[in-house]
């Protein structure tokens, strides 16, 4: 019943009530908050139910089924929206088991909304993955030594249900092929593109996700892979320096330093040491006066010494990817 899953998540994002507080210009206050969720529970409940069904999308072989399929993405949004106010609460009010807990859902949801879909399923998990990143790397010094392994080894757990982007790409040509999909296919009006502002997805992440749907029919297939690839392992490089930041974070708590090397942190802080998606080879890391360093070079396999900045900066070879690149605000 795993698509029917997927049908129960959808339905969950757009049962919410009290939605406004998305539209609010300033940081909801608490009691905003618990007013929201407290309205919202029962179907905040229903999804985390429906998202221990292994969820996937119900694809059609159908050229209809594209647009149909899309109105249902600003539902699985908002649902990652309505977590992260969850994750938000959880946070003041100290409670991060709680936080990590509802950040995992976040994970899962973005696992059950590209799993068994089409690239543009791929989109919107990324932007509802960049929720889960940015949410969970905001408390990853805070966590206790239990709960920083706790999470680092989630992390693993989850990539391992994440659906490998050459399975979308195959199956979306195969859809492609199957339906008799043109050049001239997409209306690009009718898709939901993401907000900016969203939670988790700044203007830069919102701006590549909506020029890569207006672009993708117009691209040869070889083209299509180039400009898409990146963005799906800048987030799977983003999961995996969080889990290594929080098996950091655990060991320099045990033992007063930070590892000489990164397989120190095995089996205790992390069960395995995750590798560089861009470059196959462990990520760069080296300790500090400060504490330590670790971060991908990106796409351009280029290190650029530590020096971090937006994933424009990134993929242009002038910066190295760390966890907290959305901090940066060189994008436009």
């Amino acid at each position: 019943m795993a698509n029917a899953g997927y049908e129960l998540l959808a339905a969950a994002g757009a049962a919410r009530t009290g939605t406004t507080i998305f539209e609010l210009e300033t940081e909801p206050s608490d009691g905003e908050i618990a007013e929201f969720l407290i309205a919202n529970k029962e179907v905040l409940e229903g999804a985390r139910h429906a998202l221990q069904k292994r969820c996937a999308v119900s694809l059609e072989y159908h050229a209809a089924f594209f647009q149909e399929h899309c109105e249902g993405f600003p539902a699985l949004r908002n649902l990652a929206r309505s977590f992260a106010l969850e994750i938000e609460a959880a946070d003041r009010f100290g409670d991060l088991p709680g936080a990590v807990a509802v950040g995992l859902d976040v994970f899962a949801l973005a696992n059950a909304t590209r799993r068994g879909g089409l690239i543009v399923d791929l989109f919107v998990a990324l932007g509802i993955e960049g929720i889960a990143i940015n949410r969970m790397r905001g408390i990853r010094r805070q966590l206790n030594p239990h709960h920083a392994t706790h999470l680092a080894n989630e992390l693993l757990r989850t990539e391992a249900e994440r659906e490998p982007f050459d399975h979308v790409y195959t199956r979306d040509q195969e859809w492609e092929k199957a339906v008799g999909w043109s050049d001239g296919s997409t209306d690009s009006a009718d898709f939901a593109w993401p907000e900016s502002g969203e939670i988790g997805i700044d203007e830069e992440t919102r701006q590549v996700i909506t020029a890569a749907v207006q672009s993708y029919a117009a691209l040869p297939d070889r083209e299509k892979r180039a400009f898409q690839k990146p963005l799906d392992d800048r987030n799977l490089a983003l999961m995996r320096l969080l889990a290594l930041e929080c098996a950091l974070n655990s060991f320099h708590a045990r033992h007063g330093r930070y590892p000489y090397v990164v397989s120190e942190l095995v089996p205790d802080n992390i069960a395995a040491v995750p590798r560089d998606p861009f470059t196959t080879a462990e990520f760069h890391y080296r300790t500090t006066p400060a504490g330590c360093v670790v971060y991908s070079p990106g796409p351009t396999g280029q290190d650029a010494g530590g020096k971090f900045g937006s994933w424009l900066s990134v993929m242009s070879g002038d910066a190295d990817l760390s966890v907290d690149m959305f901090d940066y605000d060189d994008a436009c």
